[in-house]
């Protein structure tokens, strides 16, 4: 397992070759990898249908592994956000359900900071700006300044900057998109993947920046 996610980390397009069948016979972890490749490469819908594969083949083993449900689920929530499916916020919260019922703290706290992205894209900036502010006060105050609370806050902090220049229109970013929190890859939330994920679509703005 870490063979392979070095490889995906450190070369996408390489990755892309060893995740089949044939080298990778884990079905879960080999369609898991597949979509965080494919989200490195820039395509979120393909990586939604390797996700998907993922997630129903996990949810279908008996007895349930949630080390291999949660992160396929988690890179499915990711896919909405970045294609911009207009269900991604509700789709967070089911996330949120799921790693709540296996006790995965670390990915709901994913689970509920991606549903603040897909606020900020498709409904409202100060609703997502206070949800990301209400969040790191609250984690700042458990756990003190943390990777965690520095990427909440970071979050917070890039929706000002991109309501500020809303006026300028949005301005994707030119690298490839950071790897899912809460995935294979990176298991938990760090600093720069939720600005990361904010700045890919243009946000809905009801803010009073000009």
């Amino acid at each position: 397992m870490d063979h392979l996610r070095g490889i995906v980390l450190t070369n996408p397009r390489l990755a892309q070759r060893v995740l089949t069948e044939q080298r990778v016979a884990d079905h879960v972890v080999r369609e898991t990898l597949r979509a965080e490749t494919l989200i490195r490469l820039g395509n979120p819908r393909a990586a939604a249908t390797a996700a998907t594969r993922a997630v129903e083949a996990a949810a279908a083993e008996d007895p349930v592994a949630p080390a291999r449900l949660l992160p396929a689920a988690v890179v499915l929530a990711d896919c909405a956000i970045l294609s911009g499916a207009p269900d991604a916020a509700s789709g967070c919260m089911d996330l949120k359900h799921l790693a709540r019922d296996y006790a995965d703290l670390p990915r709901m706290v994913v689970a509920v900071a991606l549903r603040g992205v897909a606020i900020y894209h498709q409904r409202s900036c100060r609703h997502a700006r206070r949800l990301f502010s209400g969040l790191h006060v609250a984690r700042a105050r458990v756990t003190g300044v943390d990777a965690i609370a520095v990427a909440l806050a970071e979050a917070r902090d890039t929706i000002d900057a991109c309501c500020a220049a809303r006026q300028f229109g949005h301005k994707p970013p030119v690298q490839p998109p950071a790897f899912t929190a809460g995935g294979l890859v990176q298991s938990e939330l760090t600093p720069g993947a939720l600005a990361d994920r904010i700045l890919r679509l243009p946000g809905s703005h009801d803010c009073a920046a000009v």
